[in-house]
């Protein structure tokens, strides 16, 4: 890997505990903002318990680490949940880039996601402001 410095979003998941593992033995400087504390003790040093949905947090928590690569896999991942508990995967997506672009050269940002967004067979309605 090339970065320096990677912030990574959701690295207490499944994923991210791999992708966390992965960056830090490459030996980049690595955050990792979860709402979910690290299952591997070595992991729990490059956390910090933060809501994507705090825009103020993350924008402070970015100016500070000022990552040169941005891995969002912060999301809630139920199709049955609606509204205001998938905020995270929009609001939240939302808050990053935002808090990104205080910088003063733009980070590479990854956004993952799910097939489990949206119920099977979907069709997209088209483009919404958020």
């Amino acid at each position: 890997m090339l970065a320096r410095r990677v912030l990574v979003t959701g690295g207490s998941g499944f994923i991210g505990t791999h992708l966390v593992s992965a960056v830090l033995d490459d030996g980049a400087d690595l955050l990792n903002l979860d709402v979910k504390r690290p299952v591997l003790p070595d992991q729990r040093k490059h956390w910090r318990d933060l809501d994507l949905l705090d825009a103020k947090a993350v924008e402070q928590a970015v100016v500070d680490h000022r990552p040169d690569v941005i891995f969002n896999l912060a999301a809630v991942a139920d199709i049955w949940l609606t509204g205001d508990a998938l905020l995270a995967n929009t609001q939240g997506l939302r808050n990053l880039i935002v808090a990104s672009s205080a910088l003063p050269s733009s980070p590479r940002l990854l956004h993952v996601s799910t097939q489990l967004v949206v119920k099977a067979g979907y069709t997209p309605q088209g483009v919404r402001d958020a």
